[in-house]
């Protein structure tokens, strides 16, 4: 994953979470909470651990909130199944997303 830019795993995060919640990107990144938002800060938490600040940023949420969005997250998905293989999908498609658009660089 780190031959990837910041851009790729962005573009290919809301792409998949686009596609797995049937949603358009003003619902992952606009100022309504909701659950596409949720992933889309859980999973770049992941990629970017501190980055907390920026992230909170990014998905117009308060920084203080974004720990909170990422407990919640992890309850989630250690109880159920079904988030989980969304949240294996979404990583998955950001893998694949990044390799095509590495592929097309080079």
């Amino acid at each position: 994953m780190k031959t990837h830019t910041n851009t790729m795993v962005i573009a290919g995060l809301h792409t998949a979470v686009m596609h797995e919640y049937e949603c358009r990107q003003y619902d992952i990144i606009g100022p309504h909470d909701g659950t596409p938002k949720f992933v889309a800060v859980f999973i770049l938490m992941h990629y970017y651990d501190g980055w907390q600040r920026g992230i909170a940023v990014a998905y117009n949420t308060n920084f203080h909130f974004v720990p909170t969005i990422v407990e919640r997250m992890k309850i989630l998905y250690g109880e159920s199944e079904g988030f989980r293989d969304k949240i294996h999908r979404i990583l998955n498609f950001i893998e694949d997303y990044g390799e095509k658009s590495m592929d097309a660089v080079a």
